[in-house]
């Protein structure tokens, strides 16, 4: 099971995933479903044999285009790859099987900037058919549960406003309550992913150590904020407010004190 999540910010794009596998009955934590393939990052939702065999097709793609690929050709490719698998097995599930309700499936979200240097998140489909987003989108089984706490975060005002440390504290606090809350098969530690423009090229590149303890801490600290506003409502506003700016001033010392 699968909760994979993407923001444009407006200094960069953020992808998040939980990192819980499932195969029947057999569930495997710590997996690293965001993989990089050039300046691009992807992660597959679904049918575990399906996303492998994408990945291992993508592991055979030219140097050119898993150093340096960009949105324009990856998703065209990984398009041309969907389809293909996808008429393999309707001729093997259909055909052979005659079992057509047993097909796999699987879906792809690929993140990165297309040659014009725009953000973009693409979500490719089972039958290979493609979505552009260009706030933010998710995958996976936990995505209905997802969805409203991103519209309880307002993010649909604040997209493309924030910027990409605010994106992964999004990122971050949206995927921790799904885990937390829903019996959705996902699980921690949850990853988080960061592409940005850095001058003349493009960054791509995972959050580790004090970076993600960063983005946890400051979690937690908004989560305290929520708490107290809470228990506040219909007491001493004044004394509330003092309270939420007091602690505000603690989180941005955690921050600070993360880098």
């Amino acid at each position: 099971m699968t909760l994979i999540l993407g923001i444009i910010c407006k200094d960069g794009i953020v992808m998040a995933a939980d990192s819980q596998m499932t195969m029947g009955i057999i569930k495997k934590t710590g997996v690293e479903k965001i993989k990089q393939c050039g300046f691009c990052l992807w992660a597959g939702a679904g049918d575990v044999s399906c996303i492998q065999t994408i990945e291992k097709n993508i592991g055979t793609l030219p140097v050119e285009v898993k150093t340096t690929g960009l949105m324009d050709n990856l998703v065209g490719i990984i398009q041309r790859m969907m389809h293909s698998q996808r008429k393999d097995y309707v001729e093997r599930y259909v055909d052979i099987y005659k079992n057509p309700a047993q097909i796999p499936l699987c879906e792809i979200m690929v993140c990165g900037y297309n040659s014009k240097r725009q953000p973009i998140i693409t979500i490719i489909t089972g039958n290979g058919d493609s979505v552009e987003f260009d706030d933010y989108c998710s995958i996976g089984i936990g995505t209905p549960f997802a969805q409203v706490l991103l519209k309880t975060l307002n993010l649909n005002n604040f997209v493309k406003n924030i910027s990409i440390d605010q994106g992964k504290v999004f990122a971050y606090k949206v995927i921790k309550a799904a885990i937390e809350t829903g019996n959705f098969g996902m699980d921690f530690p949850i990853f988080i992913w960061e592409i940005k423009p850095k001058g003349e090229t493009i960054e791509v590149r995972k959050l580790e150590g004090v970076e993600i303890n960063a983005v946890e801490d400051t979690t937690n600290w908004l989560n305290q904020i929520e708490q107290e506003v809470f228990s506040n409502v219909g007491g001493n506003n004044k004394k509330s407010g003092e309270k939420i700016e007091e602690q505000s001033g603690e989180g941005e010392k955690i921050i600070e004190d993360k880098e």
